[in-house]
């Protein structure tokens, strides 16, 4: 990641969100997704020191 670089992640639904019953369809079709990246960049992030981001990268990241 770099400082220009919004931290978040894009999710499509496959749902209208037109009801509860789509909303919840569509938080179960991300969830799995989300959790994925989730640990994929904790993982990536545990890996790194604060030399790699810059002298104040643990003021920032988070």
């Amino acid at each position: 990641m770099t400082d220009d670089r919004w931290r978040v992640w894009e999710v499509s639904f496959p749902y209208p969100m037109t009801s509860r019953e789509n909303v919840k369809l569509n938080r179960e079709a991300i969830l799995p997704q989300l959790k994925n990246r989730w640990a994929r960049w904790l993982s990536a992030r545990s890996q790194q020191t604060p030399s790699d981001e810059g002298p104040d990268y643990w003021n920032r990241a988070g």
